[in-house]
């Protein structure tokens, strides 16, 4: 395997995936089963569909998609080591699910006489990406306003050896 056959479909699938990420939970405020499913099967569904690979290349490209997800999620800040620990387990399935699909589509259009086959497909794997956002994105709650107040007759030294406690 060249560089020439394997880079390109894992920068673009790190890529979308990573900006993937960013505008579901930055943009659509979406935290979901759009942003945990959807994102990992996308990537694994461009590396699956960009990659023409063997059974153990394709093994390595669910690890690949899954070192890509979780860095994603570390880079933008939306978990630590132990989110991440977790998320490995989880979005597994989902990105070996998206890679299998992706090289089933790409089967499947490569006797095709579809003109648009090198990218469309991904375009749409990207736009159902940020489609399933648009549908798992949290209605607006109403604004509410909650006041409380409290007097406590009780020396400064007690009150702050409370509030370090708590």
């Amino acid at each position: 395997l060249g560089w020439r056959f394997w880079f390109p479909g894992v920068a673009l699938a790190a890529g979308l995936g990573i900006l993937g990420l960013a505008i579901g939970a930055f943009g659509f405020q979406s935290w979901g089963g759009s942003l945990w499913l959807a994102t990992p099967t996308a990537i694994g569904g461009i590396l699956g569909y960009r990659l023409r690979t063997g059974p153990i290349w394709t093994a390595f490209a669910c690890i690949v998609g899954l070192a890509t997800f979780v860095l994603g999620v570390f880079m933008l800040g939306l978990g630590g080591v132990f989110c991440g620990l977790v998320l490995s387990a989880i979005v597994l399935g989902p990105i070996a699910l998206g890679v299998l699909f992706g090289q089933l589509l790409r089967t499947t259009l490569k006797n095709a006489g579809f003109s648009q086959r090198s990218y469309l497909p991904v375009i749409v794997i990207f736009a159902g990406q940020l489609a399933s956002y648009a549908v798992d994105r949290p209605s607006p709650a109403a604004i509410e306003t909650v006041t409380t107040s409290a007097v406590f007759e009780v020396p400064a030294r007690d009150a702050y050896d409370s509030i370090v406690f708590y």
